[in-house]
């Protein structure tokens, strides 16, 4: 007899890796953004140190410019299916709500 692929145990098995690996992604996407948050904070403070006549380092001021544009750009586009998603959620329950009103 033959093994049945779709038991519930390999239901089970692959929902929870699916999860799983889904978390493991937000996670990473999560710290991402930290990055490139931190980054623009870094060199917002730097730049207003310069423009207040304060001593700035111009490391951390490339450093934030850095971190900003890698993890700022790889986030966004990591996001776009998210952001996809929401756009396109919004669009159709706007039609539907036009098509029946």
């Amino acid at each position: 007899m033959a093994k049945n692929p779709f038991s519930f145990k390999n239901i089970f098995k692959t929902t929870l890796l699916f999860h799983l690996s889904d978390t493991i992604i937000s996670i990473i996407i999560f710290f991402i953004v930290l990055l490139a948050i931190g980054g623009y904070y870094l060199r917002k403070t730097e730049l207003e140190k310069e423009q207040n006549d304060l001593k700035s380092n111009t490391f951390y001021k490339y450093l934030g410019t850095g971190l900003m544009a890698i993890f700022g750009t790889l986030s966004v586009i990591l996001l776009i299916p998210v952001i996809l998603n929401f756009f396109t959620f919004f669009m159709v329950d706007y039609a539907l709500a036009e098509a029946f009103e």
